[in-house]
């Protein structure tokens, strides 16, 4: 499969052996899900941000803060 989607070019694939292109096909499929659950964390954890504080898009340092304040007196957007 991994042959199949291009994730692997034909010189490094027709040297493996079966077993390692399984391997391949399963250490690829991992990091795929893993990548997916990072996300669907993350999504979570910004609903919950939502939920707990809505209207609030980032939370920001102090310095960013006295930055976007000083800004503000300035009359710059």
């Amino acid at each position: 499969m991994a042959h199949e989607y291009g994730f692997v070019c034909d010189k490094f694939y027709d040297g493996l052996s079966p077993e390692t292109k399984i391997m391949t096909d399963h250490h690829i499929l991992n990091c795929l899900i893993t990548e997916e659950n990072e996300a669907n964390q993350r999504q979570r954890e910004e609903a919950e941000r939502e939920r707990r504080m809505p209207g609030v898009k980032r939370m920001v340092t102090a310095s960013e803060r006295s930055e976007q304040l000083a800004a503000m007196r300035r009359g710059e957007d």
